[in-house]
């Protein structure tokens, strides 16, 4: 999932004493910004499609909801209530699916909107089919919706229709339904039932009869709102609360007390707020030491990162304060000196490249160094003929072989 979280995709559908099928679908989401945090109490703008064939085939239905989302990221409205786009949804023919809900959202209110998920509408939805009863779209050899209708009649307590079906209705001592008079139809409506209050069958509102309930999987008393059932009674294991942000925890739920776990306790949409935090260090090299230059704040150490910012070469594991100081050239141990403490040699500086090094320029090394060597015997640095083991040559005038005589 991306950052629409969808709740649930649900459709009431009842049948009264006059037949009729809803025209809406009532939706409910948690809304989420790119970085996956829940946009509370935030204007949104949400789009949908009713997409026909395939999850990319052709939209036969798109209208837009504007809304603010409550404390929790939650936003409710009914689809086929919007504001229409194109197409009609009392008019989508739910027989030719399958159909699928393809959801758009602009977490800033506007019209900029943003594909979030689109999911497969499977049975509730198809209860709008039912509207196919109203209009006689059925095969029975005929388009007359009069040879639909059925007769109702009551005799004693017992309930029939003109095609034969009978139910027998409970009485109340030797009270029993003669008439249909018997009935109280007052301020009876479309979607309601009869209901026997004690004394008397009564119209009322089948949906007054069922209820949302929610997984409560931690037994800390608050429901996951992406787990529901619609049920006349609490089921085992659910609840009538929705306000769960994470239903396997229990330490998780709105107004919990917020400790240093890098969760948020407390389902505000913030992890580990109020508590303090600590900088820490990213540590590439795994040796412990912390790169001064790469921190972030966090209330426990995030991986990769220590608490000490003493490395001064975070991609080598052989240099760190405690690292032993060789000869390399390199500040191994971070004490900001170089090849201390280990053995020195004197080179000394050999320009005509003869292997006799002059003795007036010199330097300390641990290590031979490019132009350098360790004997200091030349008497003529310039001169890679004159060394101490050149020959001597007569008659030159010249010190050779750098013993102190001319053509000896």
């Amino acid at each position: 999932m991306k950052n629409l979280l969808i709740a649930f995709l649900c459709m009431l559908c009842t049948i009264g004493l006059y037949a009729q099928s809803p025209e809406m679908i009532k939706y409910q989401a948690v809304a989420r910004n790119a970085a996956g945090e829940i946009l509370v109490n935030q204007n949104v703008s949400v789009r949908i499609s009713i997409v026909q064939g395939t999850s990319t085939g052709l939209a036969v239905y798109v209208e837009t909801h504007s809304g603010t989302t409550n404390n929790f990221g939650l936003i409710n409205f009914e689809i086929g209530g919007g504001l229409q786009v194109s197409g009609s949804f009392p008019n989508i023919d739910w027989s030719a699916g399958p159909y699928w809900a393809k959801v758009e959202l602009d977490n800033t209110g506007g019209t900029n909107y943003s594909l979030y998920g689109t999911s497969q509408l499977l049975s509730v939805p198809y209860a709008l089919h039912a509207k196919s009863v109203e209009m006689d779209n059925v095969d029975d050899a005929d388009h007359d919706p009069a040879n639909e209708i059925q007769s109702l009649s009551i005799v004693n307590n017992m309930l029939s229709i003109s095609d034969g079906n009978t139910v027998v209705l409970p009485g109340l001592g030797a009270t029993s339904l003669s008439t249909q008079s018997d009935v109280d139809t007052t301020g009876l409506s479309a979607y309601n039932i009869l209901v026997w209050n004690g004394s008397a069958w009564v119209p009322a509102d089948i949906c007054s009869l069922f209820s949302f309930f929610y997984a409560d999987a931690d037994n800390d008393g608050f429901g996951d709102p992406f787990n529901q059932v619609f049920s006349c009674t609490v089921p085992p294991g659910y609840i009538s609360d929705n306000t769960d942000c994470n239903d396997h925890n229990a330490s998780v739920y709105p107004n919990a007390p917020e400790i240093s776990d890098n969760l948020d306790n407390d389902c505000d949409g913030l992890i580990d707020e109020g508590l303090g935090s600590t900088i820490y260090f990213l540590d590439s090299d795994g040796d412990g030491f912390g790169d001064p230059a790469n921190s972030m704040a966090a209330n426990l150490p995030p991986v990769g990162y220590v608490s000490n910012a003493a490395d001064c070469d975070d991609n080598n594991s052989n240099i760190n304060p405690t690292a032993p100081e060789i000869c390399d050239n390199i500040d191994n141990n971070c004490d900001g000196l170089i090849d201390e403490g280990v053995n020195l040699n004197t080179y000394y500086q050999d320009l005509d490249g003869d292997g006799y090094g002059n003795i007036a320029f010199s330097i300390q090394s641990c290590q031979p160094v490019f132009g350098f060597v360790l004997t200091s015997n030349d008497c003529d640095d310039n001169a890679f003929d004159v060394n101490p083991g050149a020959p001597e040559i007569p008659g030159n005038n010249i010190d050779d072989n750098c013993n102190g005589q001319i053509d000896e």
